[in-house]
């Protein structure tokens, strides 16, 4: 299928609550409107979208790239198949537990292993947000990073975090690669444009191979971490970007409905059917997960909340859901009803909680329970998104 997309980006939304109506929980729920606004015009392609929105907008990486080039030291293999995090507890594919300071808002995916993002509570809504990297040995390092309310970004391939901070000016952003194993900076490009969309305190990235993409007013800007050289991307601007091996997660249509497309070609390569059906996309970019919503209850709060009626979020699927090859389409049925999230192995392989035991799905629908039991209430899986 190789039809033109006119789409803005998508990010799955996890958590269903009601906060209270707070200047924070405003802005957030701008940001979530903002993320989910849906196209007006089927025939209008992103490249076209990008065109427009970059008149008024620069890019400060000039220069020869070539002076500037970065080599970055590998991390070697990646240690660590899969996490699970609930409450205080991180759950790694070997059995073991690891204990982390605060609450597990989420689980990445780095070369250098997982690297764990706690706060108050298991919301993504939080000002207050610290990080540990938890390595092949399985103990946490504190990574010493405060972004603040922003979305910061990682690569299973890199053993590194990407995120937007403010630059000289008002219209300068830096956009800045952090190596997790040392904390060091390893690269800071500049560019211009104005970021007023999205509410967080920078513009948000996201980090694929060597490019990190950038949402801001004016356009989705493609920056090469490696060689500083910044473009405006085929991205529609004021947008969260969330691409995987070159392939993005699209809303389409007035009616509803998602896509994954090439971010390059625009090609699509696995739509949904209707506004009740979403798309997940895996860290490698060769699976689609096909599924339906998830229905919860509680208020992701802190375990340790004094209010009775303040409890983790408990999810539910209520349907089945299906695993489809983007490389040749095939769709496989897979068992989701009733399980209470999913999320991805790093090389593509879906994991599933169901029953409180954590499983990992083959490419032909084929789930394997691990034996390893974890509490269901506040879950975060490794490779899904928590932003908010």
């Amino acid at each position: 299928m190789t039809d033109r997309l006119s789409a803005l980006l998508h990010t799955e939304a996890d958590e269903l609550r009601v906060p209270p109506p707070d200047a924070g929980a405003v802005l957030a729920g701008g940001r979530r409107l903002r993320r989910r606004r849906r196209i007006t015009t089927a025939g209008t392609s992103l490249a076209a979208l990008a065109l427009v929105g970059g008149i008024g907008l620069a890019a400060v990486g000039g220069g020869d790239p070539g002076d500037r080039a970065v080599d970055l030291p590998p991390a070697g293999a990646l240690p660590i198949t899969w996490a699970v995090g609930s409450g205080s507890t991180v759950h790694l594919d070997d059995g073991s537990n690891v204990a982390v300071d605060g609450v597990v808002t989420s689980l990445s995916y780095t070369s250098a292993g997982i690297l764990v993002r706690t706060g108050a509570t298991s919301s993504a809504d939080q000002a207050e947000r610290d990080y540990e990297l938890i390595g092949g040995a399985g103990e946490p390092t504190a990574f010493e990073l405060e972004l603040g309310d922003r979305v910061a970004s990682t690569d299973p391939t890199l053993p590194l975090i990407a995120y937007a901070r403010a630059g000289a000016d008002a219209r300068t952003w830096e956009v800045v690669l952090r190596d997790v194993r040392s904390g060091e900076e390893v690269r800071t490009v500049d560019v211009e444009g104005g970021f007023t969309w999205g509410g967080w305190s920078a513009p948000p990235v996201a980090l694929d191979g060597d490019t990190v993409y950038v949402g801001l007013d004016e356009a989705t800007l493609a920056v090469d971490w490696r060689t500083g050289q910044v473009t405006t991307s085929a991205l529609p601007p004021a947008t969260m970007p969330t691409v995987r091996a070159g392939r993005e997660v699209v809303e389409r249509g007035r009616d509803g409905g998602e896509a994954v497309v090439e971010v390059a070609s625009e090609e699509v390569l696995v739509e949904t059917v209707g506004p009740d059906q979403l798309v997940s996309l895996s860290p490698d970019g060769g699976t689609a997960l096909l599924h339906g919503y998830r229905v919860c209850e509680g208020t992701a709060t802190s375990p340790e909340s004094d209010a009775e009626e303040e409890q983790p979020d408990r999810c539910r699927f209520t349907e089945d859901g299906a695993l489809v090859d983007l490389a040749t389409g095939r769709r496989t049925p897979v068992a989701l009803d009733g399980a209470s999230g999913t999320g991805w192995t790093a090389d593509g392989r879906l994991v599933v909680v169901a029953e409180e035991t954590v499983e990992v799905c083959e490419a032909d629908g084929t789930c394997t329970p691990t034996g390893i039991e974890v509490d269901e209430a506040g879950l975060r899986v490794a490779g899904s998104l928590y932003e908010a």
